[in-house]
C-alpha cells in the first residue's frame, strides 16, 4: 500500500514538473514557436502559459510537499539539495503567479485609490 502511494505521488509530481517545464519554455519562447495570429488566436501563447502557471501553483506546491514527505527526503544525506530540487517547479509557479497578480493588480489598485 505504501509503495503504491509513493508511485502515485511521484507520477503526479513528474507530470506536473514536465508541465511546468513545457509552460516555462512556452512562456519565454512561445511567440517564436507559435506566432500570434489575430484571426485564429484570442490570446498569445506566452500569456496563456503564464495563466496556466498561475492556476497550477497550488496543485504543484501540494505535489512538491507530498513528494518531499512521502520519499522521506528530509532525513536524507543531501537535505538542502533535495529540498531545492523538489520545490523548484513549485517556486517557478509561485513566482510566475505572483508576478502576474502584481502586474494585473497594481494598475487596478492605483486607479482605485487615485
Amino acid at each position: 500500500m505504501k509503495k503504491g502511494i509513493k508511485i502515485l505521488v511521484n507520477t503526479v509530481y513528474t507530470i506536473g514538473a514536465v508541465c511546468v517545464l513545457i509552460l516555462v519554455i512556452l512562456l519565454f519562447f512561445g511567440d517564436v514557436l507559435i506566432p500570434f495570429d489575430y484571426e485564429k488566436q484570442m490570446v498569445p501563447v506566452s500569456i496563456s502559459a503564464w495563466l496556466l502557471l498561475m492556476f497550477g501553483t497550488i496543485p504543484m506546491i501540494i505535489a512538491c510537499v507530498a513528494v518531499y514527505f512521502v520519499n522521506d527526503l528530509k532525513n536524507g544525506a543531501h537535505r538542502i539539495r533535495s529540498f531545492t530540487l523538489v520545490f523548484l517547479p513549485g517556486l517557478i509557479c509561485l513566482i510566475a503567479g505572483g508576478s502576474l497578480l502584481v502586474t494585473w493588480l497594481l494598475p487596478v489598485l492605483t486607479n482605485a485609490f487615485s
